[in-house]
């Protein structure tokens, strides 16, 4: 049974990758939009409200006049209205992926988890009614957590994720919760082909040859559990699994998903806007422990990648973190 799963995720894949790579270039084209998109970062204000049980992430547009500068046509991806990611400095030690709530049209707000102090880069992602798509970026520091942890794992562990059940709605008052999907990483451990999870499992980077700046692959990791088995992989967000890609001096970062760069509601929105009934090409095989991601690097150069996925055994999102060389051609 295990085989035939593996066989049909093969399939899935090699489907979507002849969709994302052959016939269905307006796809291709789209992502590739939402991807120049995603490269001309705007800044966001983000501030730390210090509480003695709670720290509370607070987001506010950057005052211009431009339509950028309110937040009230936007809409849900993946069930979210932002998606936004915390990595810790220097050694890139610390990584979150949180889901903040829409206070009003001028301010994200949500709960911090348990993140050690320090200087972090933010990154969040937006998408419009109108189909556009926006990333921000700041500069924080943390300060020492506050108060009971909310879902974190035991100590020790390297992974957290929230256990509350909490599912936020995308619009709401102040956020006295984290958000059921909200997790993070914590550890300087990477890898270039087996990372370690928490649990004694391990993630593989199974893309064979060399990495090259501007040619498309398919980015494949396994899970694996302690015992060496496959790891059954459940939805996250409605994805298999999500990925950050960063290249060493930040000047690029890209969230992905196993239908590319794109958001989902980007694509279904712009789909709409040009009358097109043409599904977007997905990705649902059963029992997989196998994630792929389509992308093309972009420049030359280190990158960290993080790849997030839920496991059925542990029931929650478990992180592998790999170094990855990009060449020439």
């Amino acid at each position: 049974a295990a085989a035939g799963s593996r066989r049909a995720t093969v399939a899935a894949v090699v489907a979507l990758g002849a969709a994302l790579q052959g016939g269905n270039l307006r796809w291709r084209t789209m992502d590739q939009n939402f991807n120049n998109a995603l490269s001309r970062p705007l800044p966001v204000q983000a501030s730390v409200e210090r509480g003695t049980e709670r720290h509370l992430l607070r987001l506010a547009p950057v005052a211009s006049g431009a339509p950028e500068s309110t937040w009230e046509t936007l809409v849900t991806d993946h069930g979210k209205l932002m998606h936004l990611f915390l990595i810790r400095e220097n050694d890139l030690d610390v990584f979150a992926h949180l889901h903040p709530v829409r206070r009003d049209g001028q301010t994200f707000e949500g709960v911090l988890p348990s993140l050690p102090a320090g200087s972090y880069e933010l990154y969040a992602e937006l998408t419009y009614e109108s189909g556009s798509s926006q990333t921000l970026v700041a500069k924080l520091d943390l300060p020492e957590p506050a108060g009971a942890a909310q879902g974190t794992g035991q100590p020790g562990e390297s992974d957290g994720w929230c256990r509350s059940g909490v599912a936020l709605a995308a619009s709401s008052p102040e956020p006295s919760a984290l958000d059921f999907d909200d997790a993070w990483h914590l550890g300087r451990v990477s890898a270039a082909r087996a990372s370690p999870l928490m649990g004694g499992g391990r993630m593989v980077f199974e893309t064979p040859g060399e990495l090259v700046a501007d040619r498309e692959v398919a980015l494949r990791f396994s899970a694996f559990t302690r015992a060496g088995e496959p790891e059954v992989l459940e939805p996250y967000m409605g994805m298999l699994g999500h990925a950050v890609v960063r290249r060493s001096d930040g000047s690029v970062f890209t969230h992905l998903h196993p239908v590319g760069t794109i958001s989902m509601a980007a694509a279904e929105l712009l789909a709409r806007s040009g009358g097109s009934t043409e599904p977007m090409p997905t990705l649902v095989p059963g029992a997989a422990s196998e994630v792929v991601f389509p992308y093309a690097f972009p420049r030359v150069g280190e990158y960290r990648v993080w790849v997030q996925v839920r496991t059925r055994a542990s029931g929650g999102v478990l992180t592998g973190v790999f170094d990855l060389h990009v060449g020439d051609r």
